[in-house]
């Protein structure tokens, strides 16, 4: 549920504190946002999304339950034995433990990003998963990319870097190539050019420093765990 710089913030923030974790790092850094080309897939859906970041038949509202998080930690698990266990060329395998932290990312962000926004609207009577609700949500995750792009040189750099590249990984049957590059293309001449100025109405830049910070936290002794 994180946009696309804060993937990278988050994938950058990693290598930082881990730098051995991974041989490739542009395979690394380009599987930390492959998960979200879906969107450029024609005719996508819904379920196309949920399918690529394994939450087929999970609602927003309900993947904090218990049971429901049992599920796609399952999948998790499913994912690393068959994507990354099993893969024999090292720079797809450094892709696929980019994907993997792209999911981990999401399941932090939906509960404390995601929570946040929403405890700060109820208030208002906004409800989870209304229009006004993802409308506001949209905004605040612009405003992170935003404050990323422009705080972080580094961030910046990285992501400038690889939508100049040519896509070498894709997994098939979920996020092929021509996704990637219709989507590299998409977010540095269509996204980051439009989302120039958006206002923050609920996170403030130190919450988007400290989730960066917390994800990376998080995510470096699962992927000691597995690696």
């Amino acid at each position: 549920m994180s946009n696309t710089l804060a993937h990278l913030a988050v994938a950058y923030r990693i290598l930082e504190q881990r730098p051995d974790l991974v041989k490739y790092r542009d395979s690394f850094y380009l599987g930390t946002i492959a998960p979200d080309s879906i969107e450029s897939k024609e005719g996508a859906v819904r379920d196309d999304k949920k399918l690529v970041h394994l939450r087929l038949g999970i609602t927003d509202m309900e993947w904090l339950e218990p049971e429901k998080m049992a599920i796609f930690d399952r999948r998790l698990q499913d994912f690393i034995s068959y994507f990354i266990y099993k893969e024999k060329d090292p720079r797809q395998r450094d892709f696929c433990i980019g994907y993997l932290v792209h999911l981990m990312t999401d399941k932090i962000n939906h509960g404390t990003v995601r929570k946040r926004i929403l405890e700060a609207l109820k208030p208002q009577g906004i409800e989870d998963g209304k229009w006004p609700f993802i409308l506001k949500v949209l905004n605040e995750l612009e405003a992170m990319d935003y404050y990323l792009l422009n705080s972080r040189p580094e961030v910046s750099d990285l992501f400038y870097r690889l939508m100049s590249q040519p896509v070498k990984h894709c997994l098939v049957g979920l996020i092929e190539k021509e996704y990637l590059e219709k989507s590299l293309k998409w977010w540095k001449e269509e996204y980051i050019p439009h989302i120039s100025k958006p206002r923050a109405e609920i996170m403030e830049n130190h919450e988007i420093d400290d989730f960066v910070e917390l994800v990376a936290e998080k995510i470096i002794p699962v992927l000691d765990e597995i690696l």
